[in-house]
């Protein structure tokens, strides 16, 4: 038996989306250039931006946590990388 009762799935697909509002908010944020220094006649100011880098492969086990899958996935979906989900 590798399954699980109805019960715990149901539980676990629940928990994996109450996760939502966290992985918006770091998304949310992810998305902000970050400027550093430069408050300061004369002094240089830094920005870090983020770009994408391509395809990014998320592999996970079929009978993994479901919340497995969003917690690899979102942060290189908000970083604007193409997902494949294994």
């Amino acid at each position: 038996e590798m399954g699980k009762v109805s019960a715990e799935a149901k539980l676990e697909v629940s928990n994996a989306i109450g996760l939502k509002d966290g992985w918006l908010d770091m998304v949310k944020e992810a998305n902000e250039d970050v400027h550093l220094g430069g408050g300061e006649e004369g002094k240089a100011e830094s920005i870090v931006v983020r770009d994408p880098l391509g395809v990014v492969v998320v592999i996970s086990p079929w009978n993994f946590p479901a919340g497995e899958i969003p917690f690899l996935a979102i942060p290189a979906l908000a970083a604007g990388n193409t997902v494949i989900v294994k």
